[in-house]
């Protein structure tokens, strides 16, 4: 051999090293499975697979991933049994091990510490299968996955041998291949003599996360179908989330319907008319926190503070000044006597050095005296007015707790119940929380506030929306079933929430002394809207004037009513006094207000302190074999890969 020859055939042998481990590829050359039918309408199943491993994905060995689980024509979910029999690799025993996926099993094959040889290997899988044989009124069917749709890799034959028990014979069939759901037919039967045995192969190789199914009806009465009792039965042992969740919400439902029936019923409220003098002993504060309680959405925390803070100034104690931005509080006088609760805490902490302002570095000293004085309206007041029935209530929220847990624990479907019924709930109770304090800046909020919340709502409102519309279609995903299941499911695991959060706000009632309360505040609220229709000429009312107006606007803070209080006083003011002056009140400064502008000193005043608190605050961050399935819709199936 010339010089030249050598130099090419050494070129050729060197090129064909460099492309080979290019060429190989990780494949399932054949897949061979043998099912037996017995008369017990039990399978036992022998897979015999042959693969080549080139050490990247197969380098241990393969695994197997075998359903657990299937869902019946309603949508129930049912549960097959899975026993591994045998594993062999290349004729001999194989080292393996099963770990549970809650939906599946998955049987790995070979050993952590030991790496197969690069090569051809040929794994025999033998196992028993319960609960795979469909039961319909002229026969019944074995509709079977056989190599199923989820390998990793390209399966280039896959046969089926099926044997029913003595006496069987196979009525009709129908083959499947391609990915989930699809019905192509790159498959054909095979002849036989034996009319009790059932053999196909596919035509054309199957891609990786392609299958190939099978469906077969034989006679009723070849194998043993259960009674319709143990039909039930084990569908309510498959389903034991389900019914948990869905007789555990009705029943969290009863108790807090129960519990308010006992004890979170409201006292019948008395005779209300116009009264134009607050409750005894109830201080503007006082009011507002009331009114917080029982109503919710009338007002807000925030709102005793402030009305606790112009109490004090119309009463001569303290001076609010609007300047440079910011609102400064001065006290001028100390009281000759104790305050009502929460007006004592604010002289007591935020004006012990004489004066304050409300700004960021001052957010400290703020933060405590909000929180000492909220705990001093309820100390005062909580038991006086209203009766919390808290152990009625936290034993519901016990039971909540525990129902959805227990489904948690229960359920065979997660995780797309899971996720469809915890987030969702999360996501319902985001969209409630969301909506409350919506309505409760729209009703009370400013014009600047309700056009930065519209803003807030566009930008937001559609995501929210769209992510409960896409959770909703993962929950109801993966069933042919018409869903009523799983919209039960997802109705019970919202209700818990809302049920909660429903009796939070239910469960508190007042007390006898309460309900008189809010029977006469619900009369100072008549007469001060009554005030701002002009129509102060009642027996015994007090007529508007300086005095009149201070010593109510802090109520009317209190009830939200600032607006047409303030109203009312711009009326009397523009007739009692010549054009042109102006009304500057000595316990307010910043700046003067004639009968054009007083209108806005209540809800202005409630603004300003509103924000620079606000700015104050840190901030926090069916049948196959008729025609009708496809690949992937029998039993069995799974698939697998290499580790």
């Amino acid at each position: 051999m010339s010089r030249f020859s050598r130099s090419v055939v050494l070129l050729i042998v060197l090129f064909a090293a460099t492309i080979s481990p290019v060429q190989a590829r990780e494949e399932i050359l054949s897949f061979a499975s043998r099912i037996e039918v017995h008369r017990d309408a039990s399978l036992t199943v022998t897979e015999t697979i042959r693969v080549r491993a080139e050490g990247r994905n197969i380098r241990r060995g393969i695994y197997r991933d075998f359903p657990l689980r299937f869902r019946y024509d309603d949508g129930m979910n049912g549960t097959v049994g899975f026993e591994v029999l045998d594993i062999r690799r290349d004729g001999r025993p194989e080292h393996w091990f099963r770990k549970d996926m809650r939906n599946h099993a998955r049987i790995y094959i070979g050993r952590k510490d030991v790496f197969l040889p690069p090569g051809i290997h040929t794994y025999t899988i033998r196992y028993r299968t319960t609960r795979q044989i469909r039961y319909f009124d002229d026969f019944d069917e074995l509709y079977w996955n056989v190599t199923g749709n989820f390998w990793a890799f390209p399966i280039l034959k896959a046969q089926v041998h099926v044997r029913l028990p003595e006496g069987g014979r196979i009525l009709r069939a129908a083959l499947y291949t391609g990915p989930y759901g699809a019905r192509g037919k790159a498959a054909r039967r095979l002849p036989t003599s034996d009319p009790q045995v059932f053999v196909a192969e596919t035509t054309a190789p199957l891609k990786a996360r392609e299958g190939f199914t099978i469906a077969v009806a034989f006679p009723k009465g070849v194998v043993t179908e259960p009674s319709g009792m143990e039909k039930r039965l084990r569908k309510i042992r498959d389903n034991i989330g389900y019914w948990w969740l869905v007789v555990g919400a009705v029943g969290v439902a009863g108790y807090f319907l129960w519990a308010w029936w006992k004890v979170g019923r409201d006292p019948a409220p008395g005779a209300i008319y116009p009264r134009w003098e607050p409750p005894l002993g109830l201080s503007p504060a006082a009011t507002a926190w009331l009114e917080q309680e029982m109503h919710p959405f009338r007002s807000g925390r925030q709102r005793a503070f402030i009305a606790a803070l112009v109490s004090l100034a119309t009463k001569g104690f303290i001076r609010i000044e609007e300047k440079d931005g910011r609102t400064h509080l001065v006290r001028l006088k100390k009281p000759a006597r104790a305050l009502p609760a929460g007006e004592q805490i604010i002289m007591d902490m935020l004006l012990k050095s004489g004066s304050f302002t409300i700004e960021r570095a001052s957010h400290q000293l703020l933060s405590d005296t909000l929180a000492q004085f909220n705990q001093a309206l309820t100390s005062e007041y909580e038991n006086v007015f209203i009766e919390r029935n808290r152990a009625w209530f936290i034993t519901g929220a016990i039971l909540a707790a525990l129902v959805m847990g227990g489904f948690i624990l229960l359920s065979t479907d997660l995780p797309e119940v899971l996720t469809g019924a915890v987030f969702g709930s999360l996501l319902i109770i985001t969209i409630l929380f969301f909506g409350w304090q919506v309505a409760r800046s729209w009703l009370h909020g400013t014009l600047v506030q309700k056009i930065v919340l519209s803003i807030v709502v566009f930008i937001f409102a559609p995501p929210l929306l769209g992510m409960g519309d896409i959770l909703t279609d993962l929950f109801l995903s993966g069933s042919d079933a018409p869903g009523t299941r799983q919209i039960t499911l997802l109705l019970a695991a919202l209700s818990l929430p809302v049920t909660v959060i429903a009796f939070r706000l239910l469960l508190p009632r007042p007390t006898d002394e309460g309900r008189k309360a809010l029977d006469e505040l619900e009369g100072l609220r008549m007469f001060i809207r009554t005030a701002e229709s002009g129509r102060l000429n009642m027996p015994g009312a007090p007529r508007m004037s300086i005095s009149t107006f201070e010593r109510f606007l802090p109520y009317a803070i209190a009830l939200g009513l600032e607006k047409p209080w303030t109203k009312a006083f711009r009326g009397w003011l523009a007739s009692a006094l010549s054009l042109g002056a102006a009304y500057q009140p000595q316990w307010h400064g910043g700046r003067s207000f004639d009968p054009g502008s007083v209108n806005d000193l209540g809800s202005g005043l409630i603004r300003s302190i509103s924000s620079d608190m606000a700015a104050a605050m840190p901030s926090q961050s069916a049948s196959g074999s008729s025609g009708g399935g496809a690949s992937g819709g029998g039993g069995g199936g799974g698939g697998g890969g290499g580790w």
